[in-house]
């Protein structure tokens, strides 16, 4: 999004136009658009195929709490146990869907869920052996995984690291107390910070931190406090995601009293604060809602004109195959 575009967001007439739900961008035909199909399109996708290598998306679908806002696809439930069972189905997939690599080689992975911190290091160990069993790793594979902080402490990313995951995204939303609290999702700022710290000592080529705006009780005023926490972290990347507010879909969000939700014009003005915060203190935008450090490796493709994107998001490889494992993936 260029400045012009930023300074319409500024005009009433264009934030009333646009403030409607819409699927997200991610893909065209929308995720609504899907259809459930009988015949599994699969084998023919891959005979059609010229990419030469592969990428993998793995869903790990629970979280200990429910935060009001989410609308992934999700378990809640504290019976860790209930990821060994998982696992063992996410084995069965694998097999049947490790042809699709076709003896290609995978050069990322990507962990998303509910919170693949919901895993403790015996289950990380074991499902890192299920890929690498099924899947032949390119050396050097970027490995990322989205880590729920209040999971998370210093020793549990020293297990990470040693599997060999390079990129981490810590889910960091709004540092404000009383929107924590309403949007039931409260965690210290400050040990967030001590991750991103120990995450850096043990060396992860990126940490990404995932703000969200448009949610209820957010101000400009608390929003600031948040982007300040941010840039005093200085991750390498930023997510600044969109808070969409569908009640009748998720019955969690609506635990949210009317009339706490920013309005399309303070929404606006959330998401300008945020824009022209980050881009003083050096980070690129990338496509409408991530930043990267101009050295990052998104910024240097961005101006090139080599950057992708798929259902993983921004990426550098536009070669590849994404395959897909776990509920929804």
């Amino acid at each position: 999004m260029n400045t012009i575009a930023i300074k319409q967001l500024r005009d009433n007439s264009t934030i009333t136009k646009y403030a409607q739900h819409a699927p997200r961008y991610t893909s065209y035909p929308t995720a609504l658009k899907f259809e459930s199909l009988k015949e599994d399109l699969s084998p023919h996708a891959l005979t059609v195929s010229k990419a030469k290598a592969v990428s993998l998306y793995v869903h790990i679908p629970f979280c200990k709490t429910l935060c009001y806002y989410c609308g992934c696809n999700k378990l809640v439930t504290r019976h860790n146990e209930k990821a060994d069972d998982y696992l063992d189905y996410l084995e069965k997939e694998i097999v049947s869907k490790r042809y699709l690599a076709d003896d290609k080689p995978v050069v990322s992975l990507h962990l998303g869920g509910g919170s693949p911190s919901f895993l403790n290091k015996v289950q990380h160990t074991f499902l890192m052996y299920l890929l690498k069993k099924h899947f032949t790793f390119e050396v050097g594979a970027e490995l990322s995984i989205e880590l729920d902080p209040r999971n998370v402490d210093k020793t549990y990313l020293q297990n990470l690291r040693g599997l060999g995951y390079t990129r981490i995204s810590f889910g960091l939303q709004d540092t404000d107390y009383n929107v924590q609290k309403t949007i039931n999702r409260v965690q210290s700022t400050s040990h967030i910070a001590d991750l991103v710290s120990e995450a850096r000592t043990l060396g992860f080529e990126s940490v990404n931190l995932d703000l969200i705006y448009g949610l209820p009780n957010q101000s400009e005023e608390t929003f600031a406090s948040t982007i300040a926490a941010t840039k005093a972290m200085m991750p390498d990347r930023i997510s600044l995601f969109s808070y969409a507010h569908l009640p009748e879909r998720f019955a969690a969000q609506r635990k949210f009293a009317p009339g706490t939700l920013p309005s399309s014009e303070e929404k606006a003005a959330l998401y300008n604060l945020a824009v022209n915060g980050f881009k003083k203190v050096g980070y690129e935008m990338i496509g409408l809602d991530h930043f990267a450090l101009r050295s990052d490796s998104l910024a240097i493709a961005k101006h090139k004109g080599k950057l992708h994107r798929n259902f993983q998001g921004y990426t550098l490889r536009g070669d590849t195959d994404l395959i897909g494992v776990g509920v929804s993936a």
